[in-house]
């Protein structure tokens, strides 16, 4: 629904512009808009192309490899390979996607510098909600009210599977080993089903919470959403990524270090945060200090830091993951 509505939307808005592709294309081009390869070493900048290779790849190794949000989905598959054709398909299809969201804000872009603001009164809303604004000014009411159900379906899509991978890892890493060490009865399906329902309704409200928290702590941060969310996202990949590789390939690190990682981990995303950043950096080199990292960079140095907090437990003799 959401895709098919983007694109009813780029062919409306396209014809608003009334221009020809060559005349779009280098408009586009003499703005500067079609640049697809930052290689510059800026660390304020979260995307580089040093940025993307080093600090994104840790991130989506992260993502699908410890991430139970996304696990759940590969768990599926009958086979080890199938669930890795379906991490690979998954990424190429987005594809389409992407390029088709990029292609109307582009459109977006061209629209308001021909004909000025989308609404004069609300032009210093800012550029993250040009794209709302355009959907309430000039979509077709039938159209507007498939994008909108389209929002809110993707938005549920993510939220829902969350709910379902916090409801599962606190069943089976908290509650059933926390019965097995006091050596409760196991519980039948039906019980754990019940109990799930309730993890899942308290997981909502702290998610609300947490949500409401993240609203203010993204306004005032002056971060884009997207840039907030995935640096969000680096407190707890930090640490995950490299407590499960040390785990899997090396014989070092014990569950305390794995523990002390996972803290360390997080405190050095805290640490690398603008607003504890600026704090902490004033008070060693002055006001004229190095401007914060952007997130792919948080994820690098915090999660180099983890790794070798983990492998200095010292190991025992048999493990199992």
């Amino acid at each position: 629904v959401l895709v098919g509505t983007v694109s009813v939307a780029l062919i409306l808005l396209w014809g608003k512009i009334d221009t020809t592709p060559t005349e779009a294309w280098g408009t586009l081009v003499d703005a500067g808009k079609l640049e697809m390869f930052d290689w510059s070493w800026s660390w304020t900048d979260p995307y580089t192309v040093w940025g993307a290779a080093i600090g994104m790849t840790l991130f989506l190794v992260a993502a699908y490899g410890t991430d139970q949000d996304l696990a759940q989905r590969l768990l599926t598959c009958r086979t080890p390979r199938k669930a890795a054709w379906a991490g690979i398909l998954s990424n190429l299809i987005g594809w389409p996607v992407t390029f088709l969201f990029l292609g109307m804000g582009l459109l977006l872009w061209m629209e308001e510098t021909k004909n000025g603001p989308i609404l004069p009164d609300l032009a210093e809303a800012g550029d993250r909600d040009v794209f709302l604004l355009f959907i309430l000014r000039d979509l077709p009411i039938g159209v507007r009210g498939l994008m909108m159900a389209g929002l809110f379906a993707a938005a549920m899509s993510s939220l829902d599977s969350a709910l379902n991978a916090l409801a599962a890892s606190t069943t089976s890493d908290i509650i059933r080993p926390w019965r097995k060490n006091r050596g409760l009865p196991t519980q039948s399906p039906e019980v754990e089903t019940r109990m799930a329902r309730w993890i899942i309704l308290s997981w909502t409200v702290a998610l609300a919470g947490f949500a409401i928290m993240c609203a203010v702590w993204q306004s005032a941060s002056g971060e884009t959403l997207l840039d907030f969310a995935l640096g969000v996202m680096v407190f707890a990949y930090a640490g995950l990524l490299w407590v499960f590789a040390t785990v899997l390939f090396t014989p070092l690190g014990n569950a305390r270090s794995a523990l002390l990682a996972l803290i360390v981990g997080l405190i050095v995303v805290l640490l690398l945060q603008p607003f504890s950043w600026n704090w902490w950096m004033s008070m060693i080199a002055g006001e004229d200090h190095l401007a914060p990292p952007a997130f792919p960079w948080r994820m690098t140095i915090a999660s180099v830091i983890a790794f070798m907090v983990c492998i200095l437990g010292r190991p025992v003799t048999s493990r199992t993951i």
